[in-house]
């Protein structure tokens, strides 16, 4: 027997999904999902539980009601063939690998209310190409985008835009802003390995960044920090990042962790660290960045670790 699409109704949570094989009380337990497959979940079901489609390789469409509320860890683990799903904004966070290794993901969109991101989320969605950031998301955990070998682009929603219009539906003075971007926290290797990320903004609030936060990026071109919050990057932070050609560290930066910056072989002739206030310029540091001549130094470090400029 072949199924190509089926319903789930929303009262009936006694079902699983695992590798190529769904089970219904109501099916027969031998069905074979030999040919791709679009689910439908009505209207009214609000979760779906931890691993509920975990390695379903032949789903490639998915229909989620507005009434979902949570979709579990791993929900979605494994789905190679799911190629895109629009999430709806009843959802305020996205659990851990829940979209893990769904490795024909083009496109996924966050909703507005989203706060968090959790870790793994995204990693090995080796198709998925931009990812735009809700305004409310707090905290993006470590590895959620990991290994996203096409991503190019990633857009933080800075601010909110309204759009004004009068009685009549005509537009007035354009948009009045609501509020700014509440990112404050970036895990560990966030986005390792998108070796096809030219860019990179981090919002106002990002006070540190993270270990390996993008290791082996290699077309990083550019760094930017919105504000003047980060005080301190962490260990190999931009290694790799052969691409990178320069940065700009706000006056609050103290601490640069080891290996920063190592292999950035396209880094700027000229450094100018003068404006902040590290204390030490860590072990590895500056390693084979071999286009970098000049580095102005801080009158506050007091000590240069071994192979920092090696």
């Amino acid at each position: 027997m072949e199924l190509v699409e089926f319903s789930i109704p929303h009262d009936d949570d006694d079902y699983w999904c695992h590798s190529v094989h769904v089970v219904f009380l109501n099916l027969p337990n031998n069905l074979s999902l030999d040919q791709e497959m679009t689910v439908h979940i009505n209207e009214g079901a609000k979760s779906i539980n931890d691993h509920g489609f975990r390695g379903c390789c032949k789903l490639t469409v998915v229909h989620l009601p507005s009434t979902l509320e949570t979709i579990g860890t791993c929900a979605f683990m494994g789905c190679s063939m799911l190629t895109s799903i629009t999430l709806p904004d009843s959802l305020d966070c996205i659990e851990p690998r829940t979209f893990s290794g769904c490795h024909h993901l083009q496109s996924i969109n966050l909703p507005s209310n989203l706060t968090s991101i959790g870790h793994g989320a995204f990693q090995h969605c080796e198709s998925l190409i931009s990812i735009t950031i809700p305004r409310h998301v707090t905290h993006i955990q470590e590895n959620a985008f990991a290994y996203c070998t096409q991503l190019q682009s990633v857009h933080f929603i800075l601010v909110t835009e309204i759009d004004i219009q009068d009685n009549d539906g005509d537009d007035e003075d354009g948009y009045y802003v609501v509020g700014d971007c509440e990112l404050y926290s970036i895990g560990s290797g966030v986005f390792t390995d998108c070796v096809n990320l030219t860019s990179l903004l981090l919002p106002n609030r990002v006070s540190f960044v993270a270990t390996d936060l993008c290791h082996g990026c290699t077309k990083l071109e550019s760094i930017i920090f919105q504000g003047n919050e980060v005080t301190s990057l962490g260990t190999s932070c931009f290694q790799s990042c052969s691409n990178l050609s320069s940065f700009t560290l706000s006056t609050s930066c103290s601490s640069i962790g080891f290996s920063a910056f190592e292999g950035c072989t396209t880094l700027s002739i000229l450094i100018n660290l003068s404006s902040t206030k590290i204390k030490s310029v860590n072990m590895c540091t500056f390693k084979n960045c071999s286009t970098l001549k000049d580095i102005v130094l801080p009158s506050t470090v007091d000590s240069i670790e071994s192979y920092a400029f090696e």
